[in-house]
């Protein structure tokens, strides 16, 4: 009865039991891999016990499997001030939404937007932090949609406030570059993402740089958060005392819902899009 019920067996009238082997259900779970298998296994599990049905179920799973297909075909720029956090950000949004994403430097958006490099993008991304300074430089250049995210500081840097001693007083610093119009909003930005982290009991100090580090910047400190290029400037510059926490920040809940809504609608865009012009055609024939 078992291997009956696996799809190895058939009781045939007449016929007796006969091996007929694993039948389609059972050969496409065998090649579902264990950790994957348990994790649907936990869906179906959560799915009954909100009441929702086998059958809705699959038709969602279905429908987000189309859109993420449909996905694939969506061209993203994303900008980003420094190397490192634009290659972070670049592979998480490649990784969980499985867009095309194309990685740029805000010192080089200008020249790419002037000389039309990025034409044909379905929408721009960056974050709130360079919002400001992305949206002047594409003025009339570009015409697809620009959206900025939230984030939240990673997991590391709230590992290492937490690790400080109550009280601590933990200095924000960001280096202005010659010509940066937008150096104290980003500060502002990252000093208030510092402030509330969660850690509680820590005093946290903006501080701009827009020349060599000076004493006064860093007296009274405990320890300075500073972003991940900024690191190698001033670490020889610091007493050994005081140690360096680099900003690293992430995608928050609500911009990943946010981003994936976005893609989502412009993925059925792009299908509606295709209908229209593939029904237009057969009208001209």
């Amino acid at each position: 009865m078992v291997l009956a019920r696996e799809g190895v067996f058939e009781g045939r009238r007449g016929g007796g039991t006969v091996v007929i082997g694993p039948g389609p259900d059972a050969r496409a779970a065998a090649r579902v891999p264990p950790q994957l298998a348990n994790q649907v296994g936990q869906l179906v599990v959560a799915a009954s016990e909100l009441g929702v049905k086998t059958g809705d179920l699959l038709a969602y799973i279905a429908r987000q499997s189309d859109v993420r297909a449909r996905r694939a075909d969506l061209r993203v720029a994303f900008v980003e001030c420094n190397p490192e956090s634009l290659d972070h950000y670049v592979g998480r949004i490649r990784d969980e939404f499985g867009v095309n994403v194309i990685a740029v430097l805000v010192s080089a958006l200008g020249e790419m937007a002037s000389t039309g490099a990025l034409r044909g993008v379905d929408c721009v991304v960056s974050t709130f932090f360079h919002f400001s300074e992305v949206r002047r430089l594409l003025q009339d250049t570009v015409e697809a949609e620009l959206f900025a995210i939230g984030v939240r500081p990673h997991l590391s840097v709230l590992e290492a406030l937490e690790r400080l001693t109550r009280g601590s007083s933990v200095g924000v610093m960001y280096y202005e570059r010659p010509g940066d119009q937008f150096a104290a909003e980003r500060l502002a930005r990252m000093t208030d993402a510092v402030t509330h982290a969660g850690v509680r009991q820590l005093r946290v100090r903006p501080v701009l740089v827009g020349g060599a580090l000076k004493p006064r910047d860093i007296a009274g400190l405990d320890a300075l958060v500073v972003r991940p290029e900024n690191v190698a400037p001033i670490r020889q510059k610091l007493p050994p005392t005081i140690p360096i926490i680099e900003f690293v920040n992430d995608l928050d809940v609500a911009s990943r819902q946010f981003l994936a809504e976005v893609f989502d609608d412009l993925a059925m865009r792009h299908a509606r899009d295709r209908v229209s012009t593939r029904t237009a055609s057969e009208r001209t024939r």
